[in-house]
């Protein structure tokens, strides 16, 4: 399944125009069927017969499910003629709809229900995991006709293919190129700049979430590299100390491949064991990290241990077992058994077995460090992002989102007239300080992108806002020069503008931008008529013609009244653009404005009026549908961690760094501490020869420390390669942040020094008369 957009490049995701989908929908042997849709996601609808209430609805064409290959839980799905004009208006519920919003009752289906005032009989329930395009879709509708416009020029649809079997991606790309350039021969007005990239659905569906997927899923394999690495060390030493248990048995005419078996099957029930109580646990930790809520993940509420997981985890556990035990069965297993059987045994600092547990201590602290430098990435982002300065106060701000039915409304009037109707009323809620209104751009998901303009010559990203008397007062958006909007700058009064601090430093460096004319475009009357003309009743081409018509355009001159602290708005992670402020009744035709928010500053726990301020909006203002509401700081304290990917990242990733750190310190603990036990009668000789205590507490020591720094430079050239995957994870620190590598570096060091301090400390106080009797 793919999806198709008029751009080969990921990050713009543009639509089709309706007559080149049908072009290519009826030229194509590539694809099983194309199938339109609108939209990125859901869109805000009425729903219900009495007490309205909000859903979020999808747009698709008639061959949507069978495309899919999903059959409903209920009822049915689309038939073929159910997206044409004069069909019946049919609808398809969410699972979770169903059962959360109509109480699971089997009668839902076939009943008649109002959505945005249009009659609709509900056909059919999906099943519980389907989703498409993400969890937040609640209803499917078919698509509309007025939603496919029959105009080469208004790319307005998109559209989901699947490909054909045997038929590869390459090729269907191929058969799509061809097509595109015979449309843009045949239209060279309109196509002739037209591209079609074909994208994978699985990888849209996953996005922006699969680098953090594979960073986790590479840090658990680390993790797990380090546990083996730890597990052989121990092997390794517990082999030495039965050496010469195994060569008694090899004189006695024990065959070494019977040993080797033995020590092999071993260290495979060790790991088998290990992996069934760590299935156990996983179905425990499954269940705290769904708790945890990353709702915004696609499919993650689906996350389970079942069949597949649990075979893949004994799997592991299987080739772990034998990972970690086959060279210290293979070492174990071919004794010297001269050496082996004199009394002491042999040294542990000596022959291939000690270059082994070194590669073997040098590569756990190597993964460890990986994992550390990870986790101090993730930390330092996501300090940075608490200690966040937005540009306004996020305490005791209540936020109520309204919107538009009517996308291309556009009306400064319908603003000034819906802020009449509504600000009075929640101004008189009890311990409201103060209330606002305008464009809902601050941390919310409405935000979009900024547009492009050329602004006193200068080509740049500017975004747009609407604000009313008091907004940046009540949002604590501090004003630098200048004021803010009053009830004065209305229709009537000369065009005003606030700009940020951000726009002004590029528009008038070192100067006061107050008084400063900037001359915007606006759409004239007569073009925005015609234009809304057009979307009712199409002509071929005639809408780009309109908008790349320089007659369609007033140049209108605005002063700056003020200048303002520069904001950040919700994305990936918050972003900071160049904004221009428009008083909300001289806002341009044109801004495609379909969303405000009311925003209310309480002199308590904004929550507390929650219920209450959608109720007050709901039943004063006309026109618009009531959205939810929430206090800015929820929003904020959600946004902090970036998306779901982010949080996910930051306490996986980070308790997998702690655990890693901790294997690593116990390997440099265990493993000296066994070693200089075993190497107890050396350390007398050497003592007995006048070895100093000192020196023998430098030799311990200053072994661990210099396998402990081989370890680190080895695990700094990985964590340099491996950490560029997290960059799009991070705020305000690079993947390769020197204070970041330099801390974790020493902070090892420093682990390592601790560990051990304390097996070295042993071999120093060594009494040498002992230690000469020890065997």
């Amino acid at each position: 399944m793919v999806l198709l957009w008029a751009s080969k490049t990921k990050q713009i995701t543009r639509g089709l125009s309706g007559p080149d989908l049908i072009d290519l929908r009826s030229q194509n042997k590539v694809f099983e069927d194309v199938v339109p849709y609108v939209g990125y996601s859901g869109e805000p609808l009425e729903f219900g017969n009495e007490g309205l209430q909000k859903v979020y609805g999808f747009y698709v064409g008639a061959g949507f499910f069978s495309l899919m290959g999903v059959r409903p839980y209920l009822g049915r799905t689309f038939r073929p003629d159910e997206d044409h004009p004069g069909a019946e208006k049919v609808a398809v519920l969410s699972y979770l709809f169903w059962m959360n919003r109509m109480a699971g009752n089997p009668a839902a289906v076939g009943s008649a229900v109002s959505v945005s005032g249009e009659r609709y009989i509900i056909v059919g329930v999906m099943p519980p995991n389907f989703f498409f395009p993400d969890e937040t879709v609640e209803v499917w509708l078919p698509i509309l006709p007025s939603q496919i416009l029959p105009d080469r020029g208004a790319p307005m649809v998109h559209a989901v293919a699947r490909v054909r079997a045997g038929v590869t991606l390459v090729q269907a790309q191929a058969e799509v190129d061809t097509i595109v350039r015979r449309m843009a021969s045949t239209y060279p007005e309109t196509d002739k700049n037209l591209t079609i990239g074909l994208f994978p659905a699985v990888n849209e569906i996953v996005g922006d979430y699969r680098a953090a997927l594979w960073s986790l899923f590479g840090g658990s394999a680390l993790l797990l590299l380090i546990a083996c690495a730890n597990i052989a060390h121990m092997l390794l030493a517990r082999g030495l100390q039965r050496s010469s248990e195994i060569a008694v048995r090899v004189a006695l005419g024990a065959s070494r491949a019977a040993i080797f078996r033995q020590l092999l099957t071993e260290s495979v029930l060790l790991g088998m064991g290990g992996g069934i109580l760590g299935a156990l646990l996983a179905f425990w930790g499954v269940r705290l990290i769904l708790a945890l809520g990353f709702s915004d993940i696609p499919r993650f509420g689906q996350a389970t241990m079942d069949g597949k997981v649990l075979l893949f985890c004994l799997a592991v556990s299987f080739l772990t077992g034998i990972l970690f035990g086959l060279p210290p069965a293979l070492h174990t297993s071919r004794p010297n058994l001269i050496e082996s059987l004199k009394q002491g045994g042999v040294s542990y600092s000596s022959g291939v077995g000690s270059n082994l547990r070194d590669l073997l201590l040098v590569s756990e602290i190597s993964f460890a460090f990986v994992l550390m430098i990870g986790a101090g990435l993730l930390i330092r982002s996501f300090v940075r992002l608490a200690r966040l300065d937005w540009g306004f106060r996020t305490d005791h701000i209540l936020v109520v989102d309204v919107d538009w039915p009517d996308l291309f409304h556009n009306d400064g009037a319908r603003e000034a007239a819906l802020a009449r109707q509504v600000l009075p009323s929640l101004r008189a809620l009890p311990r409201v300080e103060s209330v606002s209104f305008g464009h809902s751009s601050l941390i919310s998901h409405y935000s979009g992108a900024p547009g492009s303009m050329t602004l006193n010559g200068k080509t740049m990203d500017v975004w747009q806002a609407v604000a009313g008397p008091g907004y940046f007062q009540t949002l604590g958006i501090r004003i630098l020069r200048g004021r803010e909007f009053m009830e004065s700058d209305n229709e009537q009064a000369p065009k005003s503008i606030i700009v940020d601090k951000n726009l002004a430093s590029q528009l008038w460096p070192g100067e006061n931008p107050v008084g400063k004319i900037l001359v915007l475009p606006e759409m004239r009357l007569a073009a925005w008529n015609k234009e809304m003309a057009l979307v009712a009743s199409p002509v071929h081409g005639a809408i780009r013609k309109l908008f790349q018509d320089p007659a369609s355009w007033d140049q209108i001159p605005r002063q700056v009244i003020g200048v303002v602290e520069a904001t950040r708005t919700f994305g990936l992670l918050p972003l900071q653009y160049s904004t221009i402020y428009y008083p909300y009744p001289q806002a341009p035709r044109g801004m495609a404005i379909f969303s405000e928010s009311f925003f209310l500053r309480t002199l308590g726990d904004p929550s507390t009026l929650t219920k209450t301020a959608q109720e007050v909006v709901r039943t004063v203002a006309t026109g618009v549908t009531v959205d939810d509401a929430e206090t800015l700081q929820e929003r904020a304290t959600a946004a902090i961690g970036g998306k779901g990917s982010n949080k996910l990242l930051m306490l996986v990733g980070t308790g997998t760094s702690a655990l890693g750190l901790l294997l690593a310190t116990l390997g440099i603990y265990g493993v000296l501490g066994y070693s200089t036990a075993l190497r107890t009668r050396e350390i007398g000789i050497r003592m007995a020869l006048g070895a100093q205590q000192s020196s023998i507490f430098l030799l311990i020591l200053g072994r661990a420390l210099l396998l402990t720094v081989v370890g680190v430079l080895f695990g700094l050239a990985g964590a340099i390669t491996s950490t560029k995957i997290l960059g799009s994870y991070l705020f305000g620190v690079t993947p390769t942040d020197p204070a970041t590598f330099a801390a974790s570096g020493f902070l090892f060091l420093g682990v390592a020094f601790i560990a051990s301090f304390w097996p070295a400390r042993r071999a120093m106080l060594t009494e040498p008369l002992s230690a000469l009797r020890h065997e």
